[in-house]
């Protein structure tokens, strides 16, 4: 009996023998294993609120003020809800259905709750004494 015939007695094939060859892969020249993480802003530069994707479920939150955008907390997704995280640490619930109104949540307590800058007074200086 052959070994690709099947068993009279009990209709089942018997062993396969299979070969199989290894070949060598050439070594070839590949991207980069480390993804460039680009500074990806999802909101126009010029808003108040600006809104940098860091993954898909998290975003940083920065308010301009003075020409300068400083961040002030995060806002992440959990269960298709927004929620957002200052940066002292308070926190909310998931609040928000979207990341923009999660984000603008996030500024109004920061505006409402948080000390402001001041802008620089100009100082009157005497030229003579």
């Amino acid at each position: 009996m052959n070994a690709h015939e099947a068993d009279s007695g009990t209709g089942r094939a018997g062993p396969r023998v299979t070969k199989v060859t290894v070949e060598a892969v050439p070594l070839r020249p590949s991207a980069a294993l480390t993804v460039v993480k680009e500074d990806t802003t999802m909101t126009m530069t010029n808003e108040p609120v600006q809104i940098v994707t860091v993954t898909p479920s998290t975003a940083d939150v920065r308010l301009r003020s003075a020409g300068k955008a400083v961040s002030i907390g995060r806002v992440q997704s959990s269960n298709g809800r927004w929620c957002w995280q200052h940066r002292d640490g308070e926190q909310s619930s998931a609040v928000a259905v979207s990341r923009s109104d999660a984000a603008e949540a996030l500024a109004s307590y920061h505006r409402a709750f948080k000390p402001q800058p001041r802008p620089a007074v100009p100082v009157r200086r005497l030229l003579f004494g």
